[in-house]
């Protein structure tokens, strides 16, 4: 995904943190916390991609076939990846139907130095939590969680304020996102950024160019709250309207890692929803052009099913930015009140 799809999925998770706060009042720190400097910590949402640069590892988890032992270990069927995933996410009623049974029983695993992925939302999940712990006053205050035994040993100077820890929480919504894109975990040359129609990032400029204009860096940096928020889309954007909804799902089994490796799976699936097998068999070094993708006259995915296939991966990545967000504010507020 491009930095204006990276900004406004984290914006749109910080905007379900806001609804969500209106009932639950636990999480109005929260908001306070992702939203005080909102202008400021959004270029956090983009870092990855224009000043970390671990695209090679910390972005992807190529999934391919795999043919070693403990084959059924890598197999995974839709109905029990859907079980893993947050309640309400749509990519299993829109793509899993489009993935033939075929595909399910086959065994996948993530390639030799394929990415690591799920370890990058997990190693962000806890550093957020030991900012947290490591939090100044007004971290403590806006959490309401008694400072931990030991913290009081950490001069005030260099405890993390509550712009630190927004920071870190919006980049970890880059690799929640990028955990989505389909591409971002399959090993086709068709899923590929060196291939010669470079498909993936035309999908990505596509998606790029449905969001709001002003969420380019140029504009969103330094930006008021309710112009953020209120930022209007292009005339016929695809991805206008999307239905987030206003509860946010509750991580699974409490392990992010395991959460973000689910989510990639799914992610997997999805692409092969984007360019079946049939037309890009696994390690067949097939590339498809995206215009190609799009085609209805092509038997591949066609236009409509494209775009509902990609408002769905919107759709799940914002609320699962949401839901690790939360997660992490809630293990931190187990001393509160």
């Amino acid at each position: 995904m491009n930095q204006r799809t990276h900004a406004w999925l984290a914006v749109e998770a910080y905007r379900k943190i806001k609804i969500a706060a209106k009932d639950d009042k636990s999480l109005d720190g929260l908001r306070q916390l992702l939203g005080e400097h909102l202008g400021d910590v959004v270029v956090a949402a983009w870092l990855p991609d224009s000043l970390i640069k671990d695209m090679a590892y910390g972005h992807v988890f190529k999934n391919s076939a795999y043919a070693g032992d403990q084959k059924p270990r890598f197999t995974l069927s839709a109905a029990d990846l859907k079980k893993t995933l947050p309640a309400g996410a749509k990519i299993p009623s829109v793509a899993f139907p489009l993935v033939p049974d075929k595909w399910w029983k086959q065994p996948y695993r993530v390639k030799d130095n394929g990415g690591h992925l799920p370890a990058r939302v997990n190693a962000l999940c806890q550093t957020a939590r030991d900012m947290l712990n490591m939090g100044d006053d007004d971290v403590l205050a806006l959490s309401g969680a008694k400072r931990k035994k030991g913290a009081a040993d950490i001069a005030a100077a260099f405890r993390y304020s509550p712009r630190d820890v927004a920071m870190m929480l919006w980049m970890l919504s880059h690799y929640v996102a990028d955990g989505h894109m389909p591409f971002h975990s399959d090993n086709r040359t068709v899923a590929s950024t060196s291939a010669n129609s470079n498909t993936h990032g035309a999908m990505e400029d596509l998606w790029g160019e449905q969001v709001p204009p002003f969420f380019a860096r140029e504009r969103i940096l330094r930006s008021d709250e309710q112009a953020i928020l209120e930022a209007s889309y292009p005339v016929g954007s695809k991805l206008a309207d999307i239905p987030f909804g206003d509860g946010v799902p509750t991580l699974k089994g409490g392990d992010p890692w395991k959460a973000a490796v689910y989510i990639c799976r799914a992610g997997f699936a999805a692409s092969f929803a984007i360019v079946p097998e049939s037309t890009a068999p696994v390690d067949s070094g097939k590339d498809v052009p995206l215009k190609d993708i799009r085609s209805d006259g092509r038997g591949i995915c066609g236009e409509a099913r494209f775009w509902d296939i990609s408002r769905a991966v919107m759709h799940d990545a914002a609320n699962a930015i949401a839901m690790f967000w939360i997660d992490i504010w809630a293990d931190h507020r187990k001393t509160a009140d």
